[in-house]
């Protein structure tokens, strides 16, 4: 039971040389003390502090990278209520990195590693209600981890790398509390890592139910567990029930763990509602309460899940090679077309999000059409909030574990010992996770392959092992090994019909001109989990993050264009296709090139994928967000979360009911023939179009109409 909130005390924060401090109060401070965010990043504290500037304008966060070399201690003071309960405990959903820990004097430990949650038992040290109790958190520099590029196969650390300095993002690697902290109560018989499980029966229509919690205490044997099903929104339970005492291991539920005693129990028949997809009908959720009652009758502990009920599982595509996974999405019966976005943090300080900061990004995402989001395994596991917005807002979540290719090779660690990390790690993300209906998939990571390029599989004793890990505590979800996944990483027309092409990644840009319509309208992949195309920011954006350095030229002969997108610098090729430039003056042409070139790119691919659905269960482009402010990167949304073209291409290419043309070029010379299929596209949940037709117009960029056509369209049970 939730005692305190240790986000809503005040907190402070200073910072002192590497082992300068060692938590003695007379050690003056190099920084601070400053006011503090929990959960937060130190980065952060000090942007609001006025000690760094802003970390998104010219060479501000080169010049911010003396944070991470420093000690930080976070310090608070807090009284507790008088209800506490017999047991206290602190709890910490993310510390990043390393460090130790002190309430009222006395050490409560050291801790390590980001991803796994930290919990220790204080019931000894609290004070009385009424007194003041001091909590004091040191953080210690964090450990050095290669960044983009680098040897995935040496990595030892399981942070999140992206921070390290990626494709889109600078080195900017936080220290600090990053997630949730709380103190805990209970009384003598404690709830821990409890499993729901739900499923929807269409022939019934009615949801099934299934329950494991694990019991510590005194007293664990004779204690009670009490389940109640209740709509989210409030009203009448829609069931109670008693968890039965677990006989032995049971299928379907995690295995037991010594020291416990296990409560399982399922119910069928449930009078609710179907979760469903956006775009696919209603998303009711429901709060699973779990309570725990001593011998004597008393509620020693509570703990409340919010759920949806559906039936949601992967099946082949048609006509899939034999082996091939299975990608095609069926939730209750109907096909999900995996039409989305790749999703990084939208800040490199990720600690500092909050519900308030998800929510706008991930409705433009879902306004856009997106039914999928593939959380990227090179960085974090999101805040809770982040899947309970994805709950109500009928987002599919494909989660990745905490690995990403490396560049100099990308095979994935084989070490023992970092296996078994990995498996810590990774079980704590599943059991804080798995009760979300919008949780569609787990993921080993993000482009992890043999040393000659082919994804790796469940032959790899890393993936293999989590693969496991996910049986055991998340049975029934989908595992993927890696993404892409099959035979080959990426596609080419040339291969296309020899069963190579599975869950692909690329191409990241604009072919070429006619090379990009002939190249989408050639290859046969069953998945595009990745793909995309650069496309600069806004002009405004651009001059903003100059401020007095020159914003041009918008080459690699210019450091702020080094620096804020090296990688998509577009010069040469804007420059083949739209030049030459005569200077400065032309800076809005040629930002308006480039993010004409994004939209045409991203729509032109979206669109040819999606002419073979359903043999083409989806496409996610790279990427939804933008952590930081790039002069140009692959993403649709800007740092400031504006939209570029790309998305309004896109939210036209994803919409339920759409229309498409596949041509060889876009470019036609006087003379020249001009030919093109049309496409009509209905959704699966699209109204019927029976009696409907569409028109074409071919227009010359004067006005003239060149061409007028009309097409009957047919009503189909499938699109």
């Amino acid at each position: 039971m939730r005692l305190l909130d240790l986000g809503s005390v005040p907190w402070s924060v200073s910072g002192y040389w590497h082992n300068g401090a060692r938590l003695r109060p007379d050690s003056p401070p190099l920084v601070g003390p400053v006011p503090a965010r929990v959960p937060g990043a130190i980065q952060d504290d000090l942007l609001r502090a006025g000690i760094l500037a802003d970390l998104n304008l010219g060479f501000a966060s080169r010049e911010a990278e003396w944070v991470e070399h420093r000690d930080w201690v976070y310090s608070a003071t807090f009284r507790v209520p008088a209800a506490r309960g017999e047991r206290q405990w602190l709890r910490w959903e993310g510390l990043d990195w390393s460090g130790e820990i002190h309430l009222n004097g006395r050490s409560l430990g050291r801790f390590a590693g980001m991803f796994l949650p930290v919990e220790q038992d204080v019931s000894a040290l609290l004070r009385p209600e009424g007194e003041d109790n001091q909590l004091v958190v040191a953080f210690d520099p964090p450990p050095e981890v290669e960044g983009q590029i680098g040897h995935s196969s040496r990595i030892r650390t399981l942070k999140s790398r992206f921070n390290y300095q990626w494709d889109w993002c600078p080195r900017i690697v936080p220290v600090g509390i990053w997630d949730e902290a709380r103190i805990e109560c209970s009384g003598a018989v404690r709830l821990e890592q409890p499993f729901v499980a739900t499923s929807w029966d269409s022939l019934s229509a009615t949801g099934s139910l299934r329950c494991q919690v694990s019991l510590e205490g005194e007293g664990a044997q004779e204690a009670r567990v009490r389940v109640s099903v209740l709509p989210d929104g409030g009203g009448a339970a829609v069931w109670e029930g008693e968890l039965g005492a677990a006989s032995g291991a049971e299928a379907g539920f995690p295995p037991e763990a010594p020291g416990l005693v296990h409560r399982r129990g399922s119910q069928r028949g449930l009078a609710v509602e179907p979760w469903w997809p956006t775009g696919f009908g209603p998303r009711p959720l429901y709060r699973v309460r779990l309570e725990v009652f001593a011998a004597d009758g008393r509620l020693s502990d509570e703990r409340t899940l919010r759920t949806g009920f559906r039936e949601l599982h992967f099946g082949p595509n048609p006509g899939a090679p034999e082996g091939a996974l299975p990608y095609t999405c069926l939730c209750t019966g109907k096909r999900v077309y995996l039409q989305g976005v790749n999703w990084v943090p939208p800040t490199p300080l990720y600690g500092a999000l909050r519900r308030e900061d998800y929510e706008p990004v991930l409705a433009r995402l879902r306004n856009m059409g997106c039914t999928m989001l593939r959380v990227w395994g090179g960085a974090v596991l999101e805040k809770e909030a982040f899947y309970e917005l994805c709950d109500e807002m009928g987002l599919l979540v494909w989660q990745e574990f905490y690995q990403s290719s490396s560049g100099l090779d990308n095979l994935p660690s084989e070490d023992p010992e970092v296996i078994a990390d990995l498996a810590t790690v990774s079980t704590a993300a599943l059991q804080r996770r798995r009760h979300h209906p919008c949780l569609a998939a787990w993921c080993g990571g993000n482009e992890l392959t043999w040393l000659d390029g082919r994804p790796a599989g469940l032959d790899h004793p890393n993936l293999a092992r989590l693969a496991q890990v996910v049986e055991e505590h998340d049975p029934g979800r989908m595992f993927f090994p890696s993404s892409p996944s099959g035979p080959s990483f990426g596609a080419s027309p040339e291969q296309a019909g020899k069963g190579l092409h599975h869950d692909v990644h690329g191409p990241w840009t604009y072919v070429g001109h006619p090379q990009h319509y002939r190249h989408w309208d050639g290859v046969d992949a069953l998945l595009h989990s990745e793909a995309g195309a650069p496309g600069a920011s806004r002009a405004e954006i651009i001059r903003r993050v100059a401020g007095t350095l020159p914003a041009w030229p918008p080459s690699r002969q210019n450091p702020l264009w080094v620096h804020h997108g090296d990688w998509w610098v577009q010069w040469d090729e804007l420059t083949a296709l739209f030049g030459p430039w005569s200077g400065e003056a032309e800076l809005e042409a040629y930002l308006a090139s480039s993010r004409y070139l994004q939209a045409e790119a991203l729509r032109y691919a979206a669109e040819a994928v999606r002419r073979r659905e359903p043999l083409a269960a989806g496409f996610l482009i790279w990427a939804g967000p933008e952590p930081w402010a790039n002069t140009a990167n692959c993403s649709v949304l800007e740092y400031d979360g504006e939209p570029k073209p790309a998305y309004g291409f896109l939210r036209g290419a994803f919409a339920p009911l759409h229309l498409s043309c596949r041509y060889p070029a876009l470019a036609w010379k006087p003379g020249e023939t001009w030919s093109a299929e049309a496409f009509w596209h209905r959704g699966v949940t699209a109204p019927t179009t029976a009696g409907w037709s569409a028109r074409g117009r071919l227009v010359a960029l004067d006005g003239t109409e060149l061409g007028l056509w009309h097409w009957p369209l047919a009503a189909q049970g499938e699109p």
